[in-house]
């Protein structure tokens, strides 16, 4: 994919959004089938019917509740309002989006991020969040384009590579998850964490532990979160201040921890930055992952971190090779994470959402 080419772009993330629609089964388009599992996630779904040009949003919680909730609304009207001014309306349809953090409906449905590889009914679809806007990560889709050119790209003139502490940094809060890390990925049984040290930052921090000269991981803040142990905090490392979103890009690279529970949905503005970014190889694939290239926009580390001391070792000696890789992500980013292509994927799973759900309507008729 060439970044700089319009057309490049949407065949590539056009090829991206037919691998997720291959997967959801094609009963669980039928019309009854997702009002039913809308009936199961009203405290996190939102049922959206298109009659274009009119779009109308069913939900049951305050709309302020869920900071995707605007995002969503203005995405899908833009969506179908373009569709209409080209004379190419979208189809009738009605589809369930989950707008927390996410989970697997018994209905095809969209939502930020597919956070297991079992989790085949959830398309992730492009919904930002206004979370973290006061701090320089939000992704709220209105005025992002504008965020980018304003505040995020310009920022990395700030902090010259030459001038850049030369480690590894992460900064995060330290929360209990309900499960151990990597214990459910792949199918597998899934155990309680019931220390610090078995969730993703814990196996993180030990990792990078002895490492002070690739490596700065520090938390920030520390919660028992959703452990039942008392003693679940137990020796966990006394907490550090925080860095600014922005003033991150004062070191050569930065650490991305994110597994189904502790996803921090923060890889979108990065990918504006000018550092190099460790990604942590959880499950966890928002609508644009599967265009990034290990190696070539990023540094890989393993789900249990294995890898994390010559992946940081990698990124702080390689002057040269970093310099191209933070340009290669930026390209990408500035190519394909922007307002209009947001809005043509939504217009895109939108029109591929209501053929799959004609069909399956059909289907159940007969």
């Amino acid at each position: 994919m060439d970044p700089r080419s319009p057309a490049s772009v949407r065949a590539a993330v056009g090829s991206v959004l037919a691998a997720f629609f291959a997967t959801p089964p094609a009963a669980s388009y039928a019309t009854a089938t997702v009002q039913a599992a809308y009936a199961d996630t009203r405290s996190t779904g939102v049922l959206v019917t298109v009659r274009s040009p009119e779009v109308t949003f069913t939900h049951t919680f305050p709309a302020a509740k869920h900071t995707r909730y605007s995002s969503l609304v203005a995405a899908v009207r833009r969506a179908v309002a373009a569709a209409a001014a080209a004379g190419e309306p979208l189809p009738p349809t009605t589809f369930l989006v989950i707008v927390n953090d996410g989970s697997h409906p018994r209905a095809a449905a969209f939502g930020p991020a597919r956070h297991w590889r079992s989790w085949s009914r959830l398309i992730p679809a492009p919904l930002g969040n206004a979370r973290g806007a006061g701090a320089g990560y939000g992704t709220e889709l209105t005025g992002w384009d504008a965020h980018v050119a304003n505040a995020l790209v310009p920022s990395r003139g700030a902090y010259p590579w030459a001038g850049k502490t030369p480690r590894v940094l992460f900064r995060g809060n330290l929360a209990m998850q309900t499960h151990a890390l990597g214990t459910c990925n792949d199918g597998g049984a899934c155990r309680r964490a019931s220390s610090w040290r078995q969730v993703a930052r814990g196996v993180a921090w030990a990792a990078a532990a002895g490492h002070p000269d690739v490596l700065d991981v520090g938390f920030t803040s520390a919660s028992a979160g959703h452990s039942a142990a008392a003693d679940a905090l137990s020796g966990a490392p006394p907490t550090v201040p925080p860095v600014p979103f922005l003033e991150q890009q004062g070191w050569r690279a930065l650490l991305v921890v994110g597994s189904n529970q502790d996803w921090a949905e923060r890889v979108r503005p990065l990918l504006f930055l000018g550092s190099v970014l460790l990604l942590h190889a959880a499950e966890t694939v928002e609508w644009f992952t599967p265009l990034l290239r290990p190696w070539v926009h990023y540094v890989p580390v393993g789900l249990h971190f294995e890898d994390l001391v010559p992946a940081a070792e990698w990124a702080v000696a390689e002057d040269a090779g970093g310099r191209e890789m933070v340009a290669r992500m930026n390209a990408l980013a500035e190519g394909v994470l922007t307002e209009a292509v947001m809005v043509d994927y939504w217009a895109d799973a939108i029109r591929m959402y209501g053929a799959r759900q004609a069909a399956a309507d059909a289907a159940a008729a007969r």
